[in-house]
C-alpha cells in the first residue's frame, strides 16, 4: 500500500548544492561525514561549535536549503529536514605555474 493511499504524507527529498568552493574536497568530506543522518537543527548545531572554515561553508548552505524548503517546497516545518546523503567532490583546477 502507498503511504499517500492512506492518507499520511509521503517523503520527498530536496537536493540544494553550491559549487566551485575554494576549501580542499578531503577536508569537506569529514564535515559531511559528521552530519550524515542528522536532523537539521542537530547538523546546524554541531557546525555552529566547529573552527574549520568548511563548516562556515556547509553551514550556510543547509540554512540556504532550509529556507528554500520552506519557500518552493512547501514544507511546513524548518525542524522536519534531515541530512540524507551530504556528498564532496572536486570543481575545476586553477592552473598555476
Amino acid at each position: 500500500m502507498d503511504a499517500e493511499s492512506e492518507g499520511e504524507a509521503g517523503f520527498g527529498e530536496i537536493y540544494h548544492c553550491r559549487r566551485q568552493i575554494m576549501y580542499s574536497k578531503d577536508k569537506m568530506w569529514y564535515l559531511a561525514k559528521l552530519i550524515r543522518g542528522m536532523s537539521i537543527d542537530q547538523a546546524l548545531a554541531q557546525l555552529e561549535f566547529s573552527d574549520k572554515k568548511g563548516a562556515q561553508i556547509i553551514k550556510e548552505v543547509l540554512l540556504e536549503a532550509q529556507d528554500m524548503a520552506v519557500r518552493n517546497h512547501n514544507v511546513e516545518f524548518r525542524s522536519n529536514l534531515y541530512i540524507a546523503e551530504p556528498t564532496s567532490g572536486r570543481g575545476q583546477y586553477l592552473k598555476r605555474i
